[in-house]
C-alpha cells in the first residue's frame, strides 16, 4: 500500500528539533515568547492533546512492521518486517490519452515509444522489503501503428526484474493510436535485501517485436528504488518540499533566514539535556506572529500495521517555547487524515 504521511507542528518559539522518520510534512509555527498564549490559557481540546503528549514520547520515529508503539533508547528507530504477507496492489486499469498531434499512418517506424514521466514510484523512491508495488510510466505512442491489447510490458533483461510477470499488457481493451499516451502499470516486489535496485522495461508488439523509447526505438525505461528497513524524514530531507508563510524555502536552509529555515541537527541535545544520537531537524519558521513552515515528503510504500514514532523538543535555549505537533497521512488518492496531534512547551521534557 502507498501511504503518503504529513507531519505538522506548531511553535511559539524560535527553533524546533524534530527527530522523525517516514513520509511526512513538518510544520511549525513561532512568534516571540512575549507573544505565546500562557499554559493557562489552553482551550480543552489542547490540554487534552497536551496530556496525551505526554503518554507517546520517544526517541525516534518510524514504521516498524508489526510492531506497538514503544518507548525506544537513544538509536535509531528500525523496520522489523514480518514474514512476506504483502499482497497485491491492484494494476491500475491503463487508458489512452487523446493528444492533438497524432502521428500520421505510415510515416517513420510502425513501433516506437516516447517515455514522458513516472507516474507512480519516483525513482528513488523508499520502499520496505518484500513489499508489492505498482510501477507506472505514462509512455506516449510516437510510431506509425496503433497498440493494441496485443502490446505488452516485458523486462528488457538489465537490471532486477523485481518478480516482474513475463508480460503484462498495457492495456485490457481499446487502442492507444499514433499521439495517444498510455499509463503502462507492472506489479512488482520489492528484493528481501536492504540496498538500491532498479530494473529495465521495454514494450513487445502483438507480433513480437521488441521496442522502447529513442530514435532507435532501442532505449528501455526503468525503475529505481532504495529498499530499506527505515525511512529517516531527517535523511530524506531534502526530498520533501519545504516553505513557510512567506514562500518556498532551499533545503537545507541558513540559519538567520528571515523566511524561516530548515537545517539538519546531528546528535542533538534536547531541552532535557539529553542527547539524543541520530539525525534530526531542526526547524525554524519565519520570527512572527502565526509563522509557520511546512515541508512535504514524497510517498513511501509501507506494510500494513506501522508504528510512527517521533520526538519533539523545543531549542534548550528557548524558554518561551510553545509548539503544536500533528501527523496527518493520505493513502493513495484518498483524502488527507490526522494520526495524531500534540503540544510541546518548554517544560524541561519532550514529547
Amino acid at each position: 500500500m502507498k501511504k503518503k504521511f504529513t507531519a505538522a507542528a506548531r511553535s511559539y518559539a524560535p527553533k524546533v528539533f524534530l527527530m522523525l522518520t517516514l513520509t511526512a510534512l513538518v510544520l511549525a509555527a513561532c512568534s516571540y515568547p512575549g507573544r505565546r498564549p500562557a499554559p493557562d490559557n489552553l482551550s480543552q481540546e489542547d490540554r487534552v492533546n497536551t496530556a496525551a503528549a505526554k503518554t507517546v514520547a520517544a526517541i525516534a520515529t518510524g514504521i516498524a512492521a508489526g510492531q506497538n508503539p514503544t518507548l525506544v533508547g537513544p538509536s535509531s528507530t528500525t523496520f522489523t518486517p514480518t514474514p512476506p504477507q504483502a499482497t497485491e496492489t491492484p494494476r491500475p486499469a491503463a487508458a489512452a490519452t487523446k493528444t492533438n498531434t497524432p502521428a500520421a499512418a505510415g510515416e517513420g517506424p510502425c513501433n516506437r515509444a516516447s517515455f514522458i514521466t513516472d507516474t507512480t514510484i519516483p525513482d528513488g523512491s523508499t520502499i520496505l522489503p518484500n513489499s508489492v508495488f505498482t510501477k507506472t510510466w505514462a509512455l506516449k505512442n510516437v510510431g506509425s501503428c496503433p497498440w493494441t491489447t496485443g502490446y505488452v510490458l516485458v523486462f528488457a533483461g538489465r537490471g532486477t526484474a523485481m518478480s516482474g510477470a513475463a508480460s503484462t499488457p498495457i492495456i485490457t481493451s481499446g487502442e492507444v493510436k499514433p499521439g495517444d499516451t498510455v499509463q503502462a502499470s507492472v506489479s512488482l516486489r520489492a528484493p528481501d535485501e536492504p540496498g538500491d535496485y532498479e530494473g529495465y522495461w521495454m514494450l513487445r508488439s502483438a507480433d513480437n517485436k521488441i521496442f522502447g523509447t529513442g530514435s532507435s526505438s532501442a532505449t528501455p525505461f526503468y525503475v529505481k528504488i532504495h529498499v530499506a528497513n527505515e525511512y529517516s524524514f531527517a535523511e530524506h530531507m531534502c526530498s520533501a518540499k519545504w516553505s513557510s508563510n512567506d514562500g518556498d524555502l532551499p533545503c537545507p536552509g541558513k540559519e538567520g533566514d528571515s523566511k524561516g529555515y530548515v537545517m539538519a541537527a546531528k546528535d542533538p541535545q534536547m531541552e532535557d539535556d539529553k542527547e539524543r544520537e541520530g539525525r534530526g531537524l531542526l526547524t525554524m519558521p519565519k520570527p512572527a506572529g502565526g509563522g509557520w513552515i511546512v515541508g512535504k515528503f514524497p510517498a513511501v510504500i509501507v506494510p500494513d500495521h506501522p508504528d510512527f514514532r517521533a520526538t519533539v523538543s523545543c531549542h534548550p535555549d528557548d524558554s518561551g517555547c510553545f509548539i503544536r505537533f500533528k501527523v496527518t497521512y493520505q493513502v493513495d488518492n484518498g483524502d488527507e487524515q490526522v494520526l495524531g496531534e500534540w503540544n510541546e512547551g518548554s517544560d524541561g521534557n519532550v514529547t
